[in-house]
């Protein structure tokens, strides 16, 4: 890029590997082992964007592409970033800044433009453009060791070997979008080296139409580094057997020791409240433990001084010692539940993190064993306060089916008896030298929270959003004795985005949106029709065929987004995810038109001022719809008054179409009002027809009379409705009145023999006279 600014010519002018949606590089080549090997788990992950190149301009009514844009991004588990503004310029401009029009680039189809950031002081650029532009660039930090997943590196590596990255381009003065880049990841495995840069130019899709408007070019670098901090060696645990209870980590085999919890008494009574000499042989074995019993005998010596004094002192009388006796006792109670929990934290609780991503299954497990020389009733209890529908995300894998799908795929142990869960409970029973891996599964559908989690925020956002919270797991015998009590820390990351689609809708109406076969982008099309689950709960889905969904919603009102998930999966356990879409539906005030196929209607928007704003309006199909003035440059709204907006409709085909228009604020740049022009054209009554012959391959230029019938002179504009067949020399003639003149016409070259229609609209400035002009060309 730096190369090209200078004046060097050639170097991005060749396409490269391009391609929407395409399967990637050789992906069979790349080995997950290597990643797992590589000493360099920490990523720098470096994307600059180099140039656009528009593949075809329009043959009418300028350049359609943004000279200002930027990009949304879905990379890995990142919540969705949004990059600075960069403009276009071709190889001889210096520097194309203006703060109030674009600067036409001189583009052809097929050169690139490069990319260079906007600087953020408008002002200044504007009066020194001596200032250096600069390339953009966005760098990713991964680190296991300061997210505290140690599996971070191996789901970066994964995700690079499957997925891909979605990119999102945006006018950024209309703040319309543009069009869509997906860029195959899985070249980019770094494979042992220790740097891996590639660059590559990737084609931009038009949603809306579904045509290829151009290419991306972009370079990728993948640096490994070292962790920050030295992550553990989940090999290095070594405890005793025999007090090896729990299980900890995702998939890191950590077991910790049971201390135990209370002295038994002569009677074989649980006594929380040992004698001394009970808690000194106990503390006997541990220093910590120790200290705690020193400090207890003081506050049992503190707080029953007083009172021991009243009841060894024979000159009280009989009521104030029982009254002093009561007051100990008072004292004792009181306290107990303080002690009893505060030894139960100390001798049996333990914390564990739990990365979760929504849509994705993440498991857990802990070993229990009977270590008694009875057969022993287990039971775990979960306490999630902000669960789903009043139920836990965590639960105990416990139905067969689930059960050996995960073992098989996650390599956990083989229980003794595929059925010793009770049906429905959270119970088993063991025998005594027998141990039990239980697995527990986190699976949510609720969005990542957009919020911090300050402490302040309420129950209800905590139930919407899945937020870092602790889940409580309990492990008890029959007796009610607790053996284990387990703190799951939840830590969710962002959902890995497969795809975005936007639909711009009529606002507060029922309508029903065709979702496109997405799963074949990220890995092979499965046999059957994918399971799919809907984070909308009003939403419904229908598959009317295997290609192809339907969601059926209300929209939301004018202004809003409703934003939502659709998860696809190739079982129906919800253990293999192959697409996670985003889908953004957009309300939109309406206006309907219905029009005369290449005639030119007015019509009017309304628009009610809140304060003195200038503004400016944008039209996504400017060939269909246009502003007359003053209304086609920034404009000034008025407050508190209804204020109208002109604007022209020009369909060149017979058929329906939707043309968005924004109105966005000139000084802010964000966007106030949105509306949809839903406009239904005829097929206008054609008042001559002409006939034209062609030779295949070859192109034809041919003229045509065409007669002024009114008695007064005019300027008549022609416009053509396919450019692609025919094309009009001259879009304006002055024509005295009822005399003749010639429309003169290009015909490109055809490859294929056939024949082909066309229409040219010819009316006058004042929009008194309209004819449909048909043209049939023959290609021999």
């Amino acid at each position: 890029a730096r190369l090209v600014s200078a004046g060097m010519k050639g170097i991005l002018d060749k396409p490269g590997d391009r391609g929407y949606a395409t399967q990637g590089f050789h992906a069979s080549e790349k080995r997950l082992d290597l990643e797992a090997e590589d000493p360099l788990k920490a990523t720098s992950f470096v994307i600059q964007f180099l140039a656009y190149r528009p593949y075809n301009l329009p043959k009418t009514g300028g350049q359609h592409f943004p000279h200002r844009m930027y990009f949304t991004l879905n990379f890995f588990d990142f919540p969705q970033f949004k990059t600075e503004i960069v403009r276009v310029r071709d190889n001889q401009q210096h520097n194309t800044f203006s703060p109030t029009k674009n600067v036409e680039v001189n583009a052809t189809a097929g050169t690139p433009l490069v990319l260079f950031k906007e600087p953020k002081d408008r002002v200044t650029a504007l009066i020194d453009d001596s200032i250096e532009d600069s390339e953009l660039l966005v760098n990713f930090e991964i680190d296991p060791s300061t997210s505290l997943d140690t599996k971070e590196h191996m789901r970066f590596a994964s995700y690079l070997l499957e997925k891909a990255l979605n990119v999102e381009i945006w006018d950024a003065d209309s703040q319309m979008h543009f069009g869509t880049v997906r860029v195959p990841l899985n070249e980019m495995l770094r494979q042992g080296r220790p740097i891996v840069a590639v660059a590559r130019e990737f084609d931009c899709l038009d949603q809306s139409s579904g045509k290829i408007n151009g290419g991306i070019q972009v370079m990728l670098k993948n640096s490994g580094k070292y962790p920050s901090v030295r992550l553990p060696d989940p090999n290095s645990v070594n405890l005793d057997a025999k007090d090896q209870l729990l299980k900890g980590d995702t998939r890191q085999a950590v077991r910790i020791r049971a201390k135990p919890l209370t002295v038994t008494t002569k009677h074989g009574e649980e006594n929380p409240f040992a004698s001394d000499s009970s808690q000194m042989k106990l503390a006997s074995q541990n220093e910590d433990l120790r200290k705690k019993a020193r400090v207890q005998r003081f506050k049992k010596s503190s707080l029953a001084k007083e009172n021991v004094q009243v009841l060894g002192d024979e000159r009280q009388d009989d009521y104030t010692k029982h009254r002093a006796l009561r007051d100990m006792n008072l004292l004792r109670d009181s306290r107990k539940p303080a002690l009893i929990n505060r030894v139960l934290k100390d001798y049996i609780s333990h914390s564990q993190n739990l990365n979760v991503t929504p849509g994705i299954a993440s498991f857990l497990d802990y070993s229990v064993a009977n270590s008694g020389p009875e057969d022993e009733y287990y039971q775990i209890k979960i306490e999630d306060p902000y669960g789903y529908a009043g139920k836990s995300e965590l639960d105990v894998v416990m139905e067969e089916q689930e059960w050996r799908q995960i073992v098989r795929r996650k390599a956990y142990d083989v229980p003794i008896d595929w059925g010793i869960f009770h049906p429905g409970e959270r119970s088993f029973y063991l025998k005594p030298g027998e141990s039990l891996q239980v697995l527990f599964k986190f699976l949510s559908f609720k969005p990542k929270s957009p919020f911090i989690d300050t402490g302040i925020l309420s129950d209800e956002d905590k139930r919407e959003y899945l937020m870092n919270r602790i889940i409580k797991v309990t492990l008890v015998k029959r007796s009610g004795q607790v053996l284990q009590t387990l703190e799951v820390n939840v830590m969710p990351t962002y959902p890995v985005v497969d795809h975005v689609l936007r639909f711009y809708e009529p606002e507060s109406r029922s309508i029903a949106i065709n979702l496109p076969s997405f799963y074949y982008y990220t890995k092979a099309t499965p046999h059957n029709r994918p399971k799919v689950h809907c984070t909308n709960q009003k939403a419904v889905l229908d598959w009317p065929t295997d290609g192809e969904l339907i969601v059926k919603m209300k929209t939301p009102p004018i202004a809003q987004k409703n934003m939502f998930y659709i998860f696809a999966y190739n079982d129906d356990l919800f253990l293999d995810c192959t697409a996670c879409i985003e889908v953004n539906v957009y309300g939109l005030s309406v206006v309907d038109m219905n029009v005369s196929t290449g005639q030119l209607i007015a019509n009017k928007l309304s628009l009610r001022g809140d304060f003195p704003q200038k503004i400016q309006c944008y039209s996504s199909e400017p060939d269909i719809v246009s502003f007359r003035q003053p209304f086609d440059g920034p404009f000034l709204i008025l407050p508190g008054v209804i204020n109208n907006i002109d604007f022209h409709v020009r369909a060149l085909q017979s058929r329906e179409s939707k043309v968005r228009i924004h109105a966005v604020d000139v000084a802010t740049q964000e966007l106030v009002h949105t509306w949809l022009v839903r406009i239904s054209a005829e097929t206008p009554q054609v008042s001559n027809l002409f006939q034209l012959k062609c030779k295949v391959g070859v192109e034809s230029n041919q003229r045509v009379k065409y007669t002024n019938k009114s008695a007064l002179p005019s300027v008549f504009e022609f416009i053509s409705s396919n450019p692609d067949i025919l094309v009009v020399r001259e879009p304006e003639i002055y024509i005295d009145g009822n005399d003749q003149d010639f429309i003169r016409v290009h015909l490109p070259g055809q490859s294929q023999p056939g024949n082909a229609e066309a229409f040219v609209f010819a009316s006058d400035k004042e929009g008194n006279i309209f004819e449909a002009l048909m043209f049939k060309i023959n290609y021999m």
